[in-house]
């Protein structure tokens, strides 16, 4: 097995894994197949909002912040990043996609816990 093989096998066995989301005291098991599934689905929402973004540097700070999130997803400890300048419509980016984010791993009843 070469190492692109075995570095392939290792990012589809961490895209089957379930996971925990820490959200305040709010913690969710994903089985395998859920996971894999509200994974793609927010990495595709995610990518779509961001890419509509008419400003360069916003597209890039929401880009950085799905890279995040994704983390996150997978189990990872990152540092969140920062708003670029501490301008608002980074707040705003940032709000919009970890909606996006609840959206695809949380059912809505448990968004509103």
């Amino acid at each position: 097995m070469t190492d692109s093989e075995l570095e392939q096998q290792s990012a589809d066995e961490r895209l089957h894994t379930p996971m925990t989301i820490k959200n305040g005291r709010l913690r969710r098991e994903l089985p395998p197949d859920l996971f894999r599934t509200a994974f793609v689905d927010f990495s595709q929402a995610a990518q779509t909002f961001a890419m509509n973004l008419s400003e360069d540097l916003y597209r890039k700070f929401a880009l950085r912040y799905i890279e995040y999130l994704q983390e996150i997803a997978r189990g990872l400890e990152s540092p969140r990043p920062h708003a670029v300048h501490g301008r608002p419509a980074c707040t705003l980016i940032r709000a919009e996609l970890e909606k996006l984010f609840r959206s695809h791993f949380f059912r809505s009843d448990e968004v509103a816990a």
